[in-house]
C-alpha cells in the first residue's frame, strides 16, 4: 500500500499522545504494523513526573469502573499534550503556531484512602490522564480499554477541574488442558492470542501466556476486555531448529499445537469473549495428536558467508511473537532443519545480512503428511532504486525539500530506506534496498501534494510497489494545490461538552480525517486533537472526499481498520475538497458509547 504523507509518523504520534502507554502492537504489529496497534497500550511509560504544591488546579476520585467504589493507592500520572496536532499523515508545522505554556509537564500523584486525588499548581493547557493499580490494567481516563487514548481534559486559567478515574478491573480466563482421553497434560503453555489488524485482514499475536500445572490447570490474568484465541503449546515443539547432523526419524504421533476447544488452525478455532473485570472459567482445551515431520534446506545468498542469516518457521495467521516452531542462525552452508514439525500451513521468514545491506522475505509452506526436504531459498542481495520528483507546476526556486521513504508492507521485521530530496533537476537513489514489498511514503513540501506515481512501467496508486532483484526507476509527481480542512467540533442536542456525573471542567476531543477515494491511499489519514478552542486545521491532503469524525478517547487500533471507519454511515461528516481549497467543517462529537456500538472499542 502506498501512503502519501505530508510529513509525521506513527511513532512520533505516540510520543504525542501521553508518553504512559505501552504498544505490544506497533512495527511488529503496526509495521508489522501491527503493530497501533494501532494498539496493545499504546504508549511507554513516563520517564519522570513533576511534583507540584498549591492550590488543586485538578481535583478526583479514582473508582472502580464497574462498581463505583473509591479506590485508594492509585498511581495517577497527569501528562501534558503538545504542539496542537501531530496526526499520523500530517503534522502541522509547529513554527506556524505558538508553543503551548503548558508542553511538556507531567505530574504524579497517588489517591487517597477515600480514592481522592489532587494535582496542584497546573499550568492552563489539554492533559491526559491515567492510573495505574495492582489488580487493574493500566487505565486511560473515560476509556472502556487500555488501548483507548486517555480523553483530554482542557483546563483554562484561573479554572479547576473535578474528574472521576474509573479504572478498569482485569479480566481472567482459566481451564484445563486434556488429551482426548479426558487425563491432564501436565507440560507445555498455554497461550491468549488477540487479533492484529494488517491490510485489512487480522493477525495473532501472543498477548499473555503460562504454564499448565501438574493437574493440566491454567490461569491467566491481566487481561483487558475483548476477544481472543486460546492456544495450547505443548513442550515438544517449542524447539530451536536443528543446524546439523543426521536426519531424526519421523516421530510417532504425539501432541500439537492446539486452539481451544480442539482445533488445528486459528480458522477452525473457537474465540473467547471477556467482558471488563470478567471471570471466564472452563475452558477446556483437547488437544489433538498427529505425526510430526522435518522440515529441511538451504538458505542460499549471493555472499559465502553473510553477516549473519536466520529462518523462521512460522504458522499462517500469526505474527513472529506467536513461533510455535522456532528460529535460529543457519547451519554450514546455509542449511537448517525444523524437526517435529506437525502438519499444516506455515511461512519462512529468513534475514540475512549482504554487503552494505539486508535481505529479508517470506515464502509460504505446507507441511502434509511427510517430511519437506530439499528446500531452496534465494536471498536476493540489495539493490538500489532510482528515481526522481518532479514539479508539475509551481516554481522549484527555493522549494523546500522533500523526503521519500520505504517501509516494509509485509509482515516481517525489516530495515526502512530513505533520502532526502534538495534538487529536484537530479535523480536520488535508495541505496542497498532488501526486495520485499513495500509503501512509499512521500513527506511533500508545504501546499504540495502527490499527483501520481510510477515504479519502473506501474502506475501506482493505492497498491504496494515490489522491489525485485533488479530494482526499477521511482517516478514521483507533485503538485502544488494541496488542500485543507479546518473547522470546529460541536455538540448535538442533549450534549454538553463539559464533564459530567458529578465531574466539572471542559473536556476535548479527538478529530479523525479518513479518505474515501481509492486513489486515496487508505492509509494516507490524519489524526489530531481539537484545539482549546475547540477549533482544528490540517493541510496537505490530497482533493477527494473524506469522512471526519469528532471522538472522546478513540482506540487507535481503528486506524488499521479503515474500512470500518469509510464505511461507518449515518456517523461522522463527509466532504469533499477540491485543489488549493480548504474547506470548514462543523463535526459533530461521537461520545464514547456511540462510538463504542459503531467501531466496536470492546471486540
Amino acid at each position: 500500500m502506498v501512503t502519501y504523507r505530508a510529513a509525521g509518523s506513527i511513532e512520533g504520534l505516540a510520543a504525542q499522545f501521553g508518553c504512559w502507554r505501552r504498544t505490544t502492537k506497533m512495527r511488529t504489529l503496526l509495521m508489522n504494523p501491527t503493530i497501533w496497534s494501532f494498539a496493545a497500550s499504546f504508549i511507554l511509560p513516563c520517564l519522570a513526573l513533576g511534583s507540584s504544591s498549591g492550590p488543586c488546579s485538578i481535583t478526583g476520585r479514582a473508582t472502580d469502573s464497574r462498581t463505583g467504589q473509591p479506590l485508594p493507592r492509585v498511581e495517577i500520572e497527569l501528562a501534558a499534550l503538545g504542539s496542537q496536532a501531530r496526526t499520523i499523515g500530517q503534522v502541522d508545522r509547529p513554527e506556524s503556531r505558538s508553543t503551548p505554556a503548558n508542553e511538556g509537564q507531567r505530574y504524579g500523584t497517588a489517591s487517597d484512602e477515600k480514592g481522592e486525588f489532587c494535582f496542584s499548581s497546573v499550568r492552563a493547557g489539554q492533559y491526559v490522564l491515567l492510573g495505574r493499580k495492582t489488580g487493574y490494567l493500566p487505565s486511560p481516563y473515560k476509556a472502556v480499554s487500555p488501548s483507548q487514548l486517555s480523553a483530554i481534559i482542557v483546563l483554562k486559567d484561573g479554572e479547576a477541574a473535578h474528574v472521576i478515574l474509573k479504572m478498569i478491573p482485569q479480566s481472567l480466563i482459566s481451564g484445563r488442558v486434556v488429551d482426548e482421553a479426558g487425563d491432564p497434560i501436565d507440560t507445555g503453555n498455554v497461550q491468549v492470542l488477540s487479533a492484529v489488524w494488517f491490510n485489512g485482514a487480522p493477525n495473532y499475536s501472543v498477548v499473555k501466556g503460562v504454564p499448565v500445572n501438574d493437574l493440566g490447570e491454567f490461569r491467566i490474568a491481566g487481561l483487558g476486555m475483548g476477544t481472543y484465541l486460546i492456544k495450547f503449546q505443548p513442550k515438544e515443539t517449542a524447539i530451536n531448529p536443528d543446524l546439523g547432523g543426521a536426519t531424526r526419524p519421523v516421530h510417532p504421533t504425539l501432541p500439537v499445537p492446539t486452539y481451544y476447544p480442539n482445533a488445528r488452525s486459528v480458522t477452525a478455532a473457537t474465540a473467547v469473549t471477556v467482558g471488563s473485570g470478567e471471570t471466564v472459567p472452563g475452558i477446556s482445551i483437547v488437544v489433538q495428536r498427529a505425526p510430526r515431520f522435518n522440515v529441511e534446506g538451504v538458505l542460499r545468498t549471493a555472499e559465502l558467508q553473510p553477516a549473519f542469516a536466520s529462518v523462521s518457521l512460522v504458522p499462517s495467521g500469526e505474527n513472529l511473537p506467536a513461533l510455535v516452531v522456532g528460529s535460529g542462525v543457519l547451519g554450514p552452508g546455509g542449511t537448517f532443519r525444523f524437526p517435529g514439525v506437525p502438519a499444516g500451513e506455515y511461512e519462512l521468514h529468513f534475514l540475512a545480512g549482504l554487503g552494505n545491506g539486508v535481505s529479508a522475505g517470506r515464502r509460504p509452506l505446507r507441511v502434509a503428511d511427510r517430511d519437506v526436504v530439499g528446500l531452496e531459498i534465494d536471498a536476493l542481495p540489495p539493490v538500489t532504486i532510482t528515481g526522481r520528483v518532479t514539479v508539475e507546476n509551481g516554481d522549484l526556486g527555493g522549494l523546500p525539500p522533500a523526503k521519500i521513504s520505504l517501509r516494509s508492507a509485509d509482515l516481517v521485521i525489516g530495515p526502512s530506506y530513505g533520502a532526502t530530496i534538495d534538487d529536484y533537476d537530479e535523480d536520488f537513489q535508495l541505496k542497498d534496498c532488501s526486495p520485499g514489498q513495500y509503501t512509499v511514503e512521500v513527506v511533500a513540501p508545504d501546499g504540495y501534494y502527490v499527483k501520481r506515481m510510477r515504479y519502473g512501467t506501474v502506475e501506482v496508486t493505492d497498491s504496494r510497489i515490489g522491489v525485485s532483484g533488479q530494482g526499477a526507476k521511482l517516478e514521483i509527481v507533485l503538485r502544488r494545490g494541496a488542500a485543507g480542512l479546518r473547522g470546529r467540533r460541536v455538540e448535538r442536542i442533549g450534549q454538553d461538552k463539559n464533564a459530567s456525573g458529578g465531574e466539572r471542567g471542559t473536556l476535548g476531543a479527538y478529530y479523525v480525517v479518513v479518505p474515501l477515494d481509492r486513489e486515496i491511499p487508505e492509509a494516507d489519514l490524519r489524526f489530531g486533537y481539537f484545539a482549546e478552542d475547540d477549533s482544528f486545521d490540517t493541510r496537505g491532503l490530497r482533493p477527494g472526499r473524506y469522512r471526519v469524525f469528532a471522538l472522546v478517547s478513540p482506540d487507535p487500533s481503528l486506524f488499521w481498520r479503515l474500512t470500518t471507519l469509510a464505511t461507518a454511515g449515518g456517523v461522522g461528516v463527509q466532504v469533499t475538497v477540491g485543489e488549493d481549497v480548504v474547506n470548514y467543517v462543523e463535526v459533530p462529537l461521537l461520545s464514547n458509547t456511540e462510538a463504542d456500538s459503531v467501531f466496536g472499542y470492546r471486540r
